[in-house]
């Protein structure tokens, strides 16, 4: 089961990994702002907010050597916060065309400016050398930490309310 699970993770977070960027750290930008960025620009943004959440998760396992209440709850706020900022990003594709879209989409896989596996890779080994203890504690805490290398999902709005439904709703997403 493991070795599954490790084996979804790390499909999953292919494109998270072509779309990993250096994190000088998130600006927080208005939906206005959002909409005047570049589609390298836009690609940069969501690489930093994806790049901060990987860092904050894994400082959070560091953190907690055993997981208790305060992790799932520290967790819980990481993981939330980081997807309602990439929400943002999405609201602007979700308004724009298919062929516009396509474009922005696009920019996260060719303009990585930091190979994403350096954050990824390390994150990953720690939260499955711990698999064990989540299991026991609560998987629940397991798949929410695990949330955060499926954000390129937040962005695309149409295949998020078709697909996952309830994420959707649980993010405002309509």
């Amino acid at each position: 089961m493991k070795k599954i699970l490790t084996t979804m993770v790390i499909a999953v977070t292919a494109t998270a990994i072509s779309c990993s960027g250096e994190n000088s750290g998130t600006k927080e930008r208005t939906p206005e702002e959002i909409a005047k960025l570049s589609p390298k620009e836009f690609a940069n943004d969501f690489n930093e907010i994806w790049v901060e959440g990987i860092e904050q998760l894994s400082a959070l396992l560091d953190k907690y050597p055993q997981l208790n209440a305060d992790f799932d709850k520290e967790s819980s706020e990481i993981v939330d916060a980081t997807i309602y900022k990439v929400v943002k990003y999405g609201a602007f594709l979700d308004g724009i065309t298919e062929e516009e879209k396509f474009n922005y989409l696009l920019a996260c896989q060719t303009f990585p400016t930091v190979d994403g596996a350096d954050v990824l890779t390390p994150f990953i080994e720690k939260l499955n050398s711990r698999f064990e203890e989540f299991m026991e504690y609560n998987r629940d805490v397991y798949y929410n930490t695990a949330e955060i290398n499926v954000l390129p999902m937040y962005l695309k709005f149409d295949d998020l309310r078709e697909n996952h439904p309830y994420r959707a709703e649980k993010y405002g997403i309509k």
